[in-house]
């Protein structure tokens, strides 16, 4: 941040200094003899990168725009302040604070790395590349093509993970289903020999080992 201080006298550049005093006495920033006794106050805030102009005795002989400065006149670029009844003048310009863009550091053609297997892999075919193998007439056709062909095999490879899939799910209920069937015969098996001792045994009423024969029977 920087102030510059202009009057008909000259100018002076004040650099990061938040308060600078203007008046008649010594001892001050900037002393100027215009006649009559005064104090100026100029105000620097960091934080909007503005400025104020003081007038803490709010002395008449300062114009600002035709018309008595008043108390404090703010400053966002730059403000003139006129003493009456002269040629006399006092201007203030606040120099915003500049960022200078770091250079980037060139590389020579020598610096520079080689590219290496992997990282040419990396990259993508450009249509110099294409029509480098199959001529202009026929770089973009190609390159068309090859888009198409990289869509329809996404397609076709989600087609076969969902048909693989139902075809897995298929063979687990088969698989399930044929050892169901396997329990289910087995357990016909023995609720009909147990059925057929039990009416064996209901319609003779013979014991069970007499019941027995006359089921071999």
């Amino acid at each position: 941040m920087s102030l510059i201080i202009s009057t008909k006298y000259g100018e002076k550049a004040f650099q990061n200094k938040d308060v600078i005093s203007i008046s008649s006495k010594a001892g001050s920033d900037l002393v100027l003899n215009l006649g009559f006794d005064f104090l100026l106050t100029i105000q620097y805030d960091k934080n909007t990168n503005t400025a104020s102009v003081l007038n803490p005795f709010n002395n008449p002989n300062f114009m600002f725009k035709g018309l008595p400065m008043g108390a404090k006149v703010d400053i966002t670029s730059v403000c003139k302040i006129m003493v009456a009844n002269s040629d006399e003048y006092i201007t203030v310009k606040v120099v915003q604070p500049q960022i200078v863009p770091q250079p980037k550091p060139i590389i020579s053609q020598m610096q520079k790395q080689p590219e290496t297997v992997s990282s040419i892999a990396k990259q993508d075919f450009t249509k110099d590349d294409i029509q480098k193998l199959y001529g202009n007439s026929d770089a973009e056709t190609k390159i068309k093509l090859d888009a198409n062909k990289a869509e329809i095999e996404k397609e076709r490879v989600a087609i076969i993970k969902q048909v693989s899939y139902k075809i897995n799910d298929l063979k687990n209920k088969i698989s399930m289903g044929s050892k169901s069937s396997v329990v289910l015969h087995i357990g016909l098996f023995f609720a009909s020999i147990t059925s057929a001792f039990g009416l064996t045994n209901y319609l003779t009423g013979l014991p069970l080992k007499e019941a027995e024969s006359i089921i071999q029977i």
